[in-house]
């Protein structure tokens, strides 16, 4: 690189040294000469402006004006306190004054920020609450938002056995992720045993998923490289349960469903039916209070839905609760309640003889 001749470097230089002094509120056109006296020290001292010529006489009447920025005389020179941004002198943010004879507003009424919004009919958990959706909004984002659950409320309570139905798309799957905790909603809140799920530490949230709660997947969930048995008996593993009792609990949940001839053989030689009731086995080996259940017994035959509708009610009528996804109006024969949904809304609860005339399989 070709070295700066002298001339560009004093003019750099001298841009340097104008800069600084113009940052140090010193004017750049003054004079350098040493102190006069030994108190005059620091980074200005020397600095002298320029005297004015003779001829030009000082400004009379009153006193000039000073500068509205620094608080100086106008082209006198501005220390570096003056530069300093005020609030109260910013012109953006000058706001005129409210008259002396307007009320205050009152300190100890919160702000509309700090109220919160619940749906009609909100309130604390009733007693016997095991799970409780309150106003569930969810909403899919990307070029064109779905909104898959609006507004939706659900009470989950112990002996309960509640077939949610609707047709496809209704917004069942999305709700009982949100029921679960797998996924958090927009607006509204999920309440288990009373508290909100987002407030459970740590060591209740592994409690719930490990002990509390069983979840049927839709799509099965299961490990492919693990057999039937292994992925019944894994969530028993992971509380720590020792792999004998482990082991003989799987096997004993997947002989009920119909599966004792099929302990070793891994997911994909099994049959969609199958696969389903290995899922259920997993959910229920825990033996837990609610399990959530998306479409149980959608790919099996009648004989085998009986099996797994019988081994679901099983947990409510130990005083847990289900709730199941399903198109089959078979589950209606087990459930204590219907709740119709339909484009992301309630559209109805009841018993199932106050719903049976407005179910569909659709």
């Amino acid at each position: 690189m070709r070295r700066p001749t002298v001339a560009r470097r004093d003019r750099r230089q001298g841009s340097d040294r104008s800069l600084w002094q113009r940052l140090r509120g010193v004017d750049p056109h003054a004079e350098w000469r040493p102190p006069e006296d030994e108190e005059e020290d620091g980074a200005d001292a020397g600095w002298r402006r320029p005297v004015a010529p003779a001829t030009v006489a000082p400004p009379s009447g009153p006193q000039a004006p000073s500068d509205a920025r620094t608080g100086a005389a106008p082209g006198g020179p501005a220390t570096e306190d003056d530069w300093r941004w005020r609030p109260e002198e910013d012109p953006s943010s000058a706001a005129p004054s409210a008259p002396a004879s307007s009320p205050e507003e009152p300190v100890d009424e919160p702000s509309a920020l700090a109220v919160e919004v619940r749906g009609p009919g909100a309130g604390e958990a009733p007693d016997d609450s095991l799970l409780l959706g309150e106003e569930l909004v969810r909403t899919y984002p990307g070029r064109v938002g779905v909104t898959a659950v609006r507004g939706a409320s659900i009470l989950v309570r112990s002996g309960d056995f509640i077939a949610l139905m609707g047709p496809s798309g209704s917004g069942k799957s999305t709700l009982l992720g949100l029921l679960a905790g797998l996924d958090r909603p927009d607006a509204g809140r999920v309440l288990w045993r009373g508290r909100p799920m987002e407030a459970l530490d740590q060591a209740a949230l592994k409690r719930l998923r490990r002990r509390e709660l069983g979840m049927v997947f839709q799509s099965f969930g299961l490990l492919p490289t693990l057999s039937a048995l292994e992925n019944v008996e894994l969530p028993l593993r992971i509380c720590g349960t020792p792999l004998d009792e482990a082991r003989e609990s799987a096997e004993g949940w997947l002989a009920r469903l119909g599966l004792g001839h099929r302990l070793d053989n891994r997911t994909f030689e099994l049959s969609a039916g199958q696969q389903q009731r290995v899922a259920v086995a997993r959910a229920l080996v825990i033996e837990p209070d609610v399990v959530l259940a998306d479409e149980p017994i959608a790919e099996v035959d009648s004989e085998n839905a009986d099996l797994i509708l019988d081994a679901l009610a099983e947990v409510s009528r130990r005083g847990g609760a289900v709730v199941a996804a399903t198109h089959n109006p078979a589950a209606v024969a087990y459930a204590t309640s219907v709740v119709l949904l339909r484009d992301g809304r309630v559209e109805a609860t009841g018993s199932p003889e106050d719903l049976v005339g407005r179910l569909s399989t659709d």
